[in-house]
């Protein structure tokens, strides 16, 4: 797919999104840093918490594609707490647009609900069998490289087991012809998560990385 065609997908996969729950799932110890990837491993941008405060977040981000390009943003993006049977702390975004509450925003020209910026999911537009064939892709590739260093074996097995159940039950649901997505729907965006130990630069040029945190390059002159 070229980045021309990618300019109109209507999808949430073909834009950068934010999930607060994984943002804020290391508090207290790091904040994770969000890595926007296409499929060929580019990274095309990135987004981070500066602030954490009762009602609201700090969010830096910058996007360097050609399809979605923002120069070093900051948004100040409202939050509230609902507990749940999991988490009594759990906290949702609200919408900057509607107001509603959302676990995840997405980055069109600005952050906002998927209902906002009228996108569906690209499962949707592209069929179950579609999304099916491309798991076992997933699965495969995974399967293939083993265990991850520091991973501990039998955590390891119990995941790998779990891949090799779920890769059986696709096998059966899609069958033996392959089936493809068009051009249209082939572009995707993969948010991928990573501690700030695992960084060793940033995208955003008014941020780098000193002594495990995020501080302001002018902090360091």
């Amino acid at each position: 797919m070229t980045e021309t065609a990618a300019k109109y997908a209507k999808y949430v996969e073909a834009f950068p999104r934010f999930d607060l729950v994984h943002a804020l799932g290391k508090a207290g110890r790091e904040r994770p840093i969000c890595l926007y990837v296409k499929e060929s491993g580019t990274v095309i941008g990135e987004a981070f918490l500066v602030s954490v405060a009762n009602d609201e977040v700090v969010l830096e981000y910058v996007f360097l594609g050609s399809r979605i390009r923002s120069g070093p943003g900051v948004a100040r993006l409202k939050t509230v707490v609902a507990a749940n049977g999991v988490d009594k702390g759990r906290r949702y975004f609200l919408c900057p647009l509607c107001m509603k509450r959302v676990g995840t925003l997405v980055f069109v020209r600005s952050w906002a609900c998927r209902t906002c910026h009228c996108l569906v999911h690209r499962v949707q537009l592209v069929g179950a069998h579609v999304a099916g064939w491309e798991e076992m892709d997933e699965l495969r590739a995974r399967i293939a490289r083993g265990r991850p260093l520091g991973m501990w074996q039998k955590t390891y097995a119990r995941k790998r087991a779990r891949d090799q159940r779920r890769l059986a039950e696709l096998r059966k649901i899609c069958g033996r012809i392959r089936k493809f997505g068009s051009d249209e729907h082939r572009y995707r965006i993969t948010p991928v998560w990573r501690a700030i130990d695992e960084i060793e630069e940033l995208a955003h040029p008014y941020y780098v990385i000193a002594e495990g945190k995020i501080v302001r390059r002018q902090d360091q002159l």
